[in-house]
């Protein structure tokens, strides 16, 4: 299938895309040459019908068929859509039709287990001879070892960190790969970084992106991203004359809407009310555009009191700012002060600019977990919150970016509902449990109920089955909502 042809329908079959799993005859995918590839391990019949569109075009893209001399394309769907499964149907098929022997797959550190725990969800039983390398995997001297000895009709995919990546830039410098896959594109469009220069330094025949995050402000970004993509199209210097220097500098002129067209091109042209693009370089499909049926998220807010020693501790924080000057440099240290008592009063028990008037508000300590959240307004509230979840035998998420909130909910919580109810999922554990404490979580036959989720870790992590999630924050809550879905 042509680059224009894929677009069609993904643009077309927006209005009628059906929520089924693809039935009938096995799906096949054409390459420049029009010579047809079946796609293997049953996956064709695992796609919802916009996804089979997504991998023809992946396939096209990397086979050369949607711009003469490039090998390589942009998957940029929303969050949601399967751009994971897209992926590695495409690998799959390229490996397994002896067009790809050797594999990278580059990811970020926390998720380089996503990857390995998703190439084996889809392609079970070793149908994919799959490593990965560096922390929690084979050293990655001899991956790359084990890599640059396989030939085909053998082939090795090895999953790697940017960050090794990085570590071992003359390592990949001087290899040479079939296929290069490069997840949460975006972080290389800065074409100064090390871990960009790496990247791009390895010999690919094929490349692919994906993110969820494609596009950007800056011009420069883009260009990064489209070295990337297809290093050969075009060096610096003819972007910055035909491309960059024309948009910023000529808005309005010939040469400016030749620029336009030519990025257009490229990459698409976003269509309005919030749908997707498709050029010869870029596939990019939003939730709104599919129409896929998507439960719409409610979100409420909860305005709530702070407790007796809340209050009494905020009003002498307060006035000790103003005897003080607020303008002093211990300002903004009063404010976290204040943030962190409106919270929870747990963590103002080590600072010793509140611990001497936290003793007074709070002369016993309580033991049980239950009483310490009647210290916190928003723990008491946080609390109720769970209660009526877990009642109704749904699943829920808390996320905070500070840890005490969630320590005393765990303590709450394994008091209230036992041990196996609750994970918590923070920087203190390893990727590999991490991904175990997600999949207990995702099981419905398990007794786990919440998890407790520290924000930071939140890219990448995977909770279907939680209905509920339950932020701490504004900031909480934007990473927490679902991209594609209704939300006031």
């Amino acid at each position: 299938m042509s680059g224009e042809a894929a677009c069609e329908a993904s643009e077309t079959g927006a209005d009628t895309q059906s929520t089924d799993r693809g039935a009938g005859a096995p799906l096949e995918l054409a390459d420049a040459d029009g010579t047809r590839h079946l796609v293997p391990f049953a996956l064709g019949a695992r796609l919802y019908p916009y996804q089979q569109d997504g991998v023809r075009w992946l396939f096209g893209a990397v086979t050369g068929a949607h711009l003469s001399g490039c090998y390589g394309g942009l998957l940029g769907d929303d969050t949601g859509l399967g751009k994971t499964l897209q992926a590695i149907t495409v690998v799959a098929t390229l490996v397994t039709r002896g067009l790809a022997s050797r594999v990278i797959v580059c990811a970020p550190a926390n998720l380089v287990m996503v990857w390995s725990n998703e190439f084996a969800k889809w392609v079970p039983g070793g149908g994919l001879n799959v490593v990965t390398a560096g922390t929690g995997g084979v050293h990655t001297a001899t991956a790359l070892q084990q890599l640059l000895a396989t030939a085909a009709p053998a082939h090795l995919i090895v999953i790697i960190g940017y960050e090794q990546v990085r570590q071992n830039a003359r390592r990949f410098a001087s290899s040479r790969v079939d296929l290069l896959l490069m997840d949460e594109a975006h972080k290389l469009k800065n074409t100064e970084s090390e871990v960009s220069c790496a990247v791009y330094g390895i010999s690919a025949a094929r490349r692919l992106c994906i993110t969820a995050t494609p596009f950007s402000n800056n011009i420069w970004e883009l260009f990064g991203v489209l070295a990337q993509i297809c290093p050969n199209l075009i060096d610096r210097s003819a972007f910055e004359t035909f491309v960059a220097r024309p948009i910023e500098v000529g808005q309005g002129t010939a040469a400016a809407a030749a620029a336009w067209d030519i990025l257009h091109g490229l990459f698409g042209v976003a269509t309005a009310g919030g749908g997707g693009s498709c050029g010869k370089l870029q596939l990019r499909r939003t939730n709104r555009e599919l129409r896929r049926g998507l439960p719409p998220s409610k979100t409420f807010i909860i305005v709530h009191g702070l407790s007796a020693p809340q209050s009494a501790l905020y009003l002498k924080i307060c006035a000790r700012e103003l005897a003080a000057d607020s303008v002093s440099s211990n300002g903004f240290k009063r404010l976290l002060l204040l943030r962190t008592g409106c919270s929870e009063l747990q963590s103002l028990r080590s600072k010793a600019e509140a611990r001497p008037s936290l003793a007074m508000e709070v002369k016993i300590w309580p033991r049980a977990p239950g009483n310490r959240l009647l210290l916190s307004g928003k723990l008491q509230v946080a609390a109720r919150l769970l209660e009526g979840i877990l009642e109704m035998n749904e699943r829920a998420v808390v996320a905070s970016f500070e840890q005490a909130p969630l320590e005393l909910l765990r303590a709450w919580l394994r008091h209230k509902y036992g041990t196996h109810a609750v994970v918590v999922i923070n920087g203190s554990i390893k990727a590999a449990r991490r991904d175990r404490l997600c999949s207990l979580l995702n099981d419905l036959s398990s007794s786990c109920r919440v998890a407790l989720l520290s924000t930071s870790l939140a890219a990448g992590l995977t909770l279907v089955t939680a209905g509920a999630a339950s932020p701490f924050g504004s900031a909480e809550a934007r990473l927490a909502s679902r991209i594609g879905l209704c939300a006031p």
